[in-house]
């Protein structure tokens, strides 16, 4: 299937590179199951002061069919593949806007 970009959202282009790998191999996920993603906000947008939004570290997406234990999986693999330390990556799923929340925090 596709992802797919929300209007209005920028900087998708700009992710931190490490990010921006992590996130391609949930958008295969979505593709092998014939699943769409939808990239909901990456630095345009509201959201607090300090947030990874801001440089490029953090991305929001959606997928009602998605469960929060598949993508913290895929994460993890992600991670063991490369030698990333996992808690560098943090994943929340908002169950009021029914997205996802992905941010890569290298100081933690």
């Amino acid at each position: 299937m596709a992802t797919y970009i929300k209007k209005g959202v920028w900087g998708f282009n700009q992710l931190h590179p490490v990010l921006s790998k992590c996130f391609g191999w949930i958008e295969r996920h979505y593709e092998k199951r014939g699943k769409d993603c939808k990239i909901t906000s990456v630095a345009e947008g509201n959201h607090t002061t300090g947030s990874l939004h801001y440089i490029f570290r953090a991305i929001d997406f959606a997928n009602l069919e998605e469960v929060f234990g598949t993508i913290r999986t895929i994460i993890n693999n992600f991670c063991n593949k490369y030698g990333i330390p996992k808690h560098h990556f943090d994943l929340v799923y908002y169950e009021d806007l029914k997205i996802f929340h992905l941010e890569y925090d290298v100081v933690k």
